[in-house]
């Protein structure tokens, strides 16, 4: 999700040298549960997105970065959907550095140690070279680009800049926007003292933020979105999970108060595109105040729930509903290549597969 399930007080490297370093799921006596496959290893890996063109998946490892969750290193993975192969590459990425400063300006390189990724956006380029957009929580709340060279055996990544918020937001989901700006979300202030009791009853405390080069941030008023972002294909609508509210949120972004609403049973967590435009809406199926309780009896697993929503009618049709296991509980994110669905979780060490329904 993108929260964890104790809010905390205020709200409560090892890189592999290759992808023959990281076993197939079963290999590593990962075993099936039922027709649920599961690839072990990657660390509280929140989201998932492709790279154009290509078998390869970019994992965040979100690792220590939930509020109130023990500190823990976080990282970057890669991810081939054929092979389900996988190796770390956060530390390769940050310490290939070519800055773009007629973009991000001086903005400082990420302290490599502390880097922690959460959710992740793809602005497709040509000719195999795309930008990565990186939400990340080590040391400041940012946003972290990279450039993708997708050209070669293996996607390489180079850091080329970042956008620095205050640390007064808790930044969840990214989606770029056309002429090189994009869309966050942020799901809290971590200094509110009221927050873990707004959050439980379903109010909104979040906001939403719009950069643009030059210009930096501004916040967007009058929009409802903590979570998942996405945006249409002809950039004029943008599309936002609200998660503790349960719902999902349409917004023209020539006149944002023309928005659309729709409820769904879950807490919405990420929201990507499907193969046949459509979108996949995941999230974890849990009330929010018992999300907020924590774990009084010490069960804090929770079912996951990946519904379809048609983008222009707003209509969802439920994909499946997958009770929690040992492996794989709560999850966030719902990526579809080829015929299987890959799904991401906020919690646990492992990314989950299934085919995808016909």
């Amino acid at each position: 999700m993108k929260l964890y399930l104790r809010i905390g007080a205020a709200i409560g490297l090892l890189a592999c040298v290759g992808l023959s370093s990281r076993a197939p799921a079963d290999e590593n006596g990962c075993a099936p549960v039922g027709d649920l496959h599961f690839i072990c290893g990657p660390h509280h890996p929140e989201d998932l997105v492709r790279i154009p063109g290509t078998q390869w998946i970019l994992v965040s490892g979100l690792g220590g970065g939930l509020p109130g969750s023990p500190p823990g290193p976080g990282d970057l993975y890669l991810l081939n959907a054929k092979d389900k192969r996988w190796h770390s590459i956060a530390q390769t990425s940050l310490a290939a550095v070519k800055r773009n400063t007629r973009l991000y300006g001086d903005c400082p390189a990420p302290d490599a140690a502390q880097f922690i990724s959460h959710g992740l956006a793809i602005r497709a380029g040509s000719g195999g070279q795309h930008t990565l957009y990186a939400v990340n929580h080590g040391g400041r709340e940012s946003v972290e680009v990279f450039s993708i060279d997708a050209r070669g055996a293996e996607p390489r990544l180079t850091w080329t800049g970042c956008a620095v918020l205050p640390a007064s937001v808790w930044l969840n989901a990214v989606t770029p926007l056309p002429h090189d700006g994009f869309i966050v979300t942020d799901t809290f202030d971590p200094k509110d003292p009221q927050g873990r009791e707004k959050l439980g009853n379903g109010q909104y405390a979040g906001a939403v933020y719009q950069w643009q080069p030059g210009r930096g941030f501004t916040s967007l008023p009058g929009i409802t979105g903590d979570n998942g972002v996405a945006i249409s294909s002809d950039g004029k609508w943008l599309y936002f999970n609200w998660f503790f509210g349960s719902s999902v949120i349409r917004v023209a972004r020539a006149d944002p108060s023309n928005q659309t609403k729709v409820s769904v049973d879950f807490l919405p967590d990420n929201i990507h595109y499907a193969p046949d435009g459509s979108f996949y809406v995941t999230g974890q199926n849990v009330a929010p105040k018992q999300l907020m309780a924590g774990c009084p009896t010490g069960d804090c697993q929770h079912g996951t729930t990946i519904v379809k929503l048609d983008p222009a009618t707003m209509k969802t049709h439920v994909v499946a509903r997958l009770a929690p296991n040992a492996t794989f509980s709560d999850g966030t994110t719902a990526l579809q290549v080829g015929d299987t669905i890959f799904l991401g979780s906020y919690r646990g060490d492992a990314v989950a597969y299934m085919k995808a329904p016909k």
